[in-house]
């Protein structure tokens, strides 16, 4: 801890996370076969995550004590951050149905990345990964060319003054729309 050269209540504003500069850490990368690079689809409560894996697999991801609580400052987990996960090869890989519910094998988080840190790791190991699982699919809406938009207002005040020009003209408890005769006294 930092010496209390001022004494009094004002030790505690010198805290060690203030002083001492912010060392920039080693990258950790994937280097054993049961650790995979995963993007998290769905975030659910006490400690739980749903994430896609590079190798394609939809897998239920446990948060360790070490991001959650004080350690949750610089490791957020929310959707669409990059992670780090290794997979329990105790358990098995395959999908499990239980009472008539799909249950997705378990991993454990090992790392969060930032948005850089996963450009970088992009950056090396883009020869052997796919990384188009990653990608966010944007909803394209199919189109004809030669079809034209028209955009006006004064389609439907014209029908409502046709409507109201027919009712004036005629008997005020018939109104004839589209050939059907609606008696106004019935409703």
């Amino acid at each position: 801890m930092v010496k209390n050269t001022t004494g009094g209540s004002k030790a505690k504003g010198q805290a060690r996370k203030s002083v001492a500069p912010m060392t920039q850490q080693r990258l950790r990368l994937a280097v054993e076969a049961e650790e995979f690079y995963a993007k998290v689809t769905a975030a659910f409560g006490n400690g739980m995550c749903e994430v896609i894996c590079i190798d394609g697999r939809k897998r239920l991801c446990h948060i360790r004590g070490k991001f959650r609580g004080r350690g949750k400052r610089d490791n957020f987990i929310v959707r669409n951050t990059y992670l780090l996960i290794g997979t329990r090869d105790w358990e098995g890989d395959e999908d499990k149905y239980v009472k008539g519910k799909l249950k997705l094998p378990n991993c454990d988080l090992l790392e969060v990345y930032s948005d850089h840190d996963m450009d970088r790791i992009k950056s090396l190991e883009s020869k052997d990964k796919d990384w188009s699982l990653f990608i966010e699919e944007k909803a394209v809406v199919p189109c004809d060319a030669t079809a034209e938009l028209i955009f006006n207002d004064n389609v439907a005040d014209d029908d409502y003054m046709k409507i109201m020009a027919d009712f004036k003209e005629a008997d005020s408890t018939v109104i004839n729309i589209t050939n059907e005769i609606i008696d106004v006294d019935d409703i």
